[in-house]
């Protein structure tokens, strides 16, 4: 998780305390009103804390490949492999890691998986040899 989220609940019944219209707060910072409570609401930032994406390639079993993104690369493979991954794994293992690749955001990752994912075999093949992504269209031809 990239933060905290702390509430704190302030009882407002029979103190006479009316709320007046407030203004724009920051975006970590929400008030709202429930069953006579007023509820401060505010996230937080872990300093230098960042959660890395991984975006990996396994090959299974039967020689097929599949992509996907995750936070622990070591415990999704053990997912895969005890068949609580994917159905297309669970039919498939073992699988192995064959390629792997990080990222800093969520949205980076997964627009990086449905790329990968929509490559035909030869091209995951080229990538997966270590030819970087970056290659003139004319050799990427899928």
């Amino acid at each position: 998780m990239n933060g905290t989220v702390s509430k704190t609940v302030y009882p407002l019944r029979g103190t006479g305390v009316r709320i007046p219209p407030s203004p724009p707060l920051p975006q970590a910072v929400a008030l709202s009103l429930s069953k006579g409570n007023l509820i401060f609401t505010q996230k937080t930032k872990m300093n230098n804390v960042t959660q890395l994406w991984s975006v990996y390639i396994l090959q299974c079993n039967d020689g097929s490949y599949y992509v996907g993104i995750t936070t622990d690369i070591d415990d999704r493979l053990r997912e895969h492999n005890a068949g609580q991954g994917s159905e297309f794994t669970k039919k498939r293992r073992p699988v192995y890691l064959v390629y792997t690749e990080t990222h800093e955001s969520y949205a980076s990752a997964r627009k990086r998986e449905a790329q990968l994912k929509g490559w035909r075999r030869k091209k995951k093949e080229w990538l997966i040899r270590g030819f970087p992504s970056t290659r003139p269209k004319d050799s990427l031809k899928a």
